[in-house]
């Protein structure tokens, strides 16, 4: 066998495998069309909402977060005066400072929970719903 005779069938050996490839490869598109066009599809849509949901998340909390730092503000000045108050002890100051945080900080809580129970009800969106 010659040099050219090996070349050739070494080349026709290459052709033959990556036109089988490329049928290979094309194969599942063609046959598969509608399938992977309704992954593709789902996909989209699985970004699509969860893009919702961090636009909801992000403009409830940026509407929660002025609330939340002038009542943050309000605290540490409430603190502050139940501390410099030389009539109180340290419990009776721990206990009125802990009932001040519980009290300027339960608004912000409550919206909190109010947010969680609405994204596990409704955490199932379709077109339009939101």
């Amino acid at each position: 066998m010659s040099y050219s005779n090996i070349l050739y069938l070494t080349l026709l050996n290459l052709a033959v495998w990556h036109h089988c490839r490329g049928i290979c490869t094309n194969l599942p598109a063609v046959v598969c069309a509608r399938m992977i066009s309704e992954v593709q599809l789902f996909v989209g849509e699985l970004r699509r909402i969860t893009l919702l949901w961090d636009e909801l998340w992000l403009g409830a909390l940026s509407q929660l977060y002025q609330d939340v730092m002038r009542r943050l503000k309000q605290l540490e000045n409430e603190m502050a005066k139940v501390s410099s108050n030389t009539m109180l002890s340290a419990e009776e100051a721990k206990a009125i400072i802990w009932k001040k945080h519980v009290t300027v900080l339960k608004p912000v809580s409550c919206i909190m929970l109010y947010l969680l129970k609405f994204l596990l009800l409704y955490h199932f969106t379709t077109k339009g719903n939101l």
